[in-house]
Parts: C-alpha cells; structure tokens; sequence
C-alpha cells in the first residue's frame, strides 16, 4: 500500500482557563486555532509491503511466517498550547491572555521491518486435543531525522494572545549563539539536531494449550525478548546503547457449560521497551514493564445469534512515562488500574447487528518520584466508557446488499492535571 498525506496539524489543544472555567476576559471560541497557519505543515508519504506463508507438513504441523516492511517519509511542524504565561510565571501577565506555545518539529524518515515465524502443532487422543505454539519474530524501527533540541530554549515560540490571535510573531529556528542565555549557563545547543535512531527486538515465544472432555481449557505460554536500543546525535556527536532482556509469562483457565456459559480466569506478563530519552535525566529510559489479572464470563445462547461477555480485571504498569510542563517527558513510577468491562455482539435479524460495551474504571498511580501524586488518579484518564454501534443491511429488492451503519461514544469527565 502507498499512501501520501499533504495536510495541516489537528493538535489544537485550549487553555482550561476560558473554556471550561472562567477567565476575565470571557470566553474562548473553541474555533480559535493556536498555530500559524502560514508556518505549519504535515506532509508524509507511507509505503507497506508484506507477504503471508503458510505450509503444511502434515496433518499434526504447520509453518507460517508475517513479514512487513514500511518505510514513511515526513514533515511536521505543528504548534500547541502550553498554558496561560500567568500560570508559570505570576505576574508576568495579570490579564490572563497571552499563553505560551511548544512546537514539534521533524523532517526525516523512518524504516520498519517485523517478521513472525512460528510452528504450530496439534495432536487429538482420547477426549483431549492439544495445541502448540513455537515461534521466533523480530522487530527493527530505524529513524533518521532533524528534530530541534531538548533544550527548553530551543525553538523560540513567541506568546499568543488567545483573545487576539491574529497578532503573532512568526517562529524562528535561532542557531547556536544567537540569544541571551535565560538560565545562566552558555548555550550549548543547536536549534535543529541530527539524529539517528534504531531499535532491535528479538522475540522467543511459546505456547501450548490443552482441552479436556470438550470442557476444560488450559492455556500456558512464555516469551523471552532481547532488544537493543542504539541513539547517536549527529549533530553534539554525542550518543548512547541501552540493551534489555525480560521474560514475561502468561496463562488461563476456562470451563465451558452446555447452555453456553464460559467462565475463565486469565494472568499475563507484558514488556514494552522505550524508544526516547527522559528529557528531565538525559538518560534513556527503562523499559515499561507489568501485569494483568482477569477473571469473566462469556455467554453464547444456544439458537441466539449473539455474545455477552463481563470481565472485571487489574492492570498495573511500572516505569510510566509522563509529560511535564514545559513538554519534559520522565518517567514517574507505577500506576494501578482496575475495572469492569461489559460487552455485547448480537445479529437481532438477517439485516440488523449491534455491538455495545461499558467499561468502569479506578485508575490510581501508586507509586511516584513526585510524592504528590501518589494516590491520585492520572490527568486525561475517564472512569467511565461507552459505545454502542448499529449496523443494517438491506435485504431483497433493488438494494439488495447495501449496508449502513451508525453509533455513538460516551467518555466521562477526567482530570486536566493531578
């Protein structure tokens, strides 16, 4: 597949401050764009090309293998709102109408390449039937780019007054040397950076799963991952290697019930390794790592074309990464999430289906570097989901075969900041 985007930025975040709470200076039209439209830009061009392989051996074993390659070529300079100036700095403006403004700023391009190779195997005997998984897979991003520094200084944004944003200054890009230093240290950055960034991940997987008497399910995995993170600023020389390993298990349980009930219960281990650098510590980032505990049940009515399904389950993720003000990115500590999820698919006729879920959600960070933080529920995360979504084709005449659907999204309230 090919496809090339030639189009402006949607990142258009607004001040809380005149949108959903007051400020002296009245409302802010949620129309107001806080970019320049004159200087941003989001041009790229993807490409994908992969193939499926599938063999048989004989009847007990099968070889398959995935492969991807991408390669995307982009530019992106988009403006965003950091905040009222006041906010950061009081005093420095009692009205409450200019905000500061970041900016993300790449042109480069990226190549990515994923293979998965496994064998599968099945073997049936006298009332059980046994499933194995065994498989490798590999992983490479590598990304060429010029982005600007990690140095707040860098680029100069100039204020806008959100009431009158018709009167910003243009951005500039300024080189090394060209403005006061703010923080009393000399300037040791360039205003656009070179860098080169690549990622290698193998993967070892294993997976066996065992059914008894048609009733009982047993699941069992294990993966083993390498991976190798290498950095290099072309531009400082400058330049650094991380390389992790982990191993993560998983497994499950299932009983299924003649009248369709499935109750199961289910662990899993995850590893998800970080491709950037904690701005607030100039060292890489570690790996995010944790767990989850499920327990649910699935409904399958017997001459009913439908699925009811009901989980409830805990989540808890180590070294999670957040963003500061001023667009630092560190990484906190660990955040525990638990909920309920409903879910139901039914065909209510041969022309109409529908899908509808709910999920109830306590998210808490547990354990933080900013102790303020601990016990409270992370910014920009909602307690409550749902969606419902109707689908509807036309049976018989001359339009025969034509499909329509339509649906709806809730999202509750969340947190603009801890």
């Amino acid at each position: 597949s090919v496809q090339k985007d030639n189009s402006d930025p949607q990142l258009q975040f607004l001040p809380a401050s005149g949108t959903i709470a007051a400020n002296p200076n009245g409302k802010i039209d949620t129309d107001t764009a806080v970019g320049d439209p004159g200087y941003e830009k989001f041009d790229r061009t993807q490409l994908t090309l992969g193939y499926e392989l599938n063999h048989r051996f004989s009847d007990a074993w099968e070889f398959q293998q995935n492969l991807r390659y991408g390669h995307l070529d982009l530019e992106l300079r988009q403006l965003y709102s950091l905040g009222f100036v006041n906010d950061s700095f009081p005093g420095l403006d009692p009205s409450r109408r200019l905000i500061a403004r970041g900016l993300t700023y790449e042109d480069g391009q990226a190549e990515s390449l994923s293979v998965d190779n496994r064998m599968l195997g099945n073997w049936i005997g006298n009332g059980w039937e046994n499933n194995l998984l065994l498989g490798f897979d590999y992983q490479l991003l590598s990304i060429d780019t010029k982005s600007p520094a990690s140095d707040p200084r860098f680029p100069v944004v100039p204020l806008l007054d959100i009431y009158n944003p018709k009167r910003a200054a243009p951005v500039t890009l300024p080189m090394v040397g060209t403005i006061t230093p703010t923080y009393g240290q000399p300037i040791g950055a360039f205003a656009l950076q070179d860098k080169d960034t690549r990622a290698d991940q193998f993967g070892y997987y294993l997976q066996a799963q065992l059914k008894l008497d048609d009733r009982w399910v047993f699941t069992l995995g294990g993966r083993y991952d390498e991976t190798r993170y290498d950095f290099d600023n072309r531009t400082t020389g400058t330049g650094f290697q991380v390389s992790d390993q982990q191993f993560t298990a998983s497994g499950g349980v299932a009983y299924l019930f003649d009248n369709g009930l499935t109750p199961y219960a289910s662990y899993s281990e995850f590893f998800t390794p970080v491709t950037s650098l904690n701005t607030s510590t100039g060292k890489p980032f570690m790996p995010e790592e944790g767990e989850q505990k499920e327990i649910g049940l699935k409904f399958q009515p017997q001459g009913f074309s439908g699925l009811f399904t009901m989980a409830l389950f805990e989540l808890t993720q180590d070294n999670v990464r957040k963003t500061l003000p001023g667009g630092i990115q560190t990484q906190l500590g660990q955040v525990r999430s638990r909920g309920l999820e409903l879910e139901a698919q039914a065909d209510l006729s041969e022309s109409l289906s529908l899908v509808a879920s709910y999920t109830k959600l306590d998210v808490e960070t547990t354990k933080s570097t900013r102790s303020a933080e601990e016990g409270k529920t992370p910014a920009n995360v909602a307690d409550e989901l749902a969606s419902i979504w109707a689908h509807y084709k036309v049976q018989g005449g001359s339009l025969d075969g034509l499909a329509f659907g339509a649906g709806a999204r809730h999202t509750s309230s969340s947190y603009g900041a801890h």
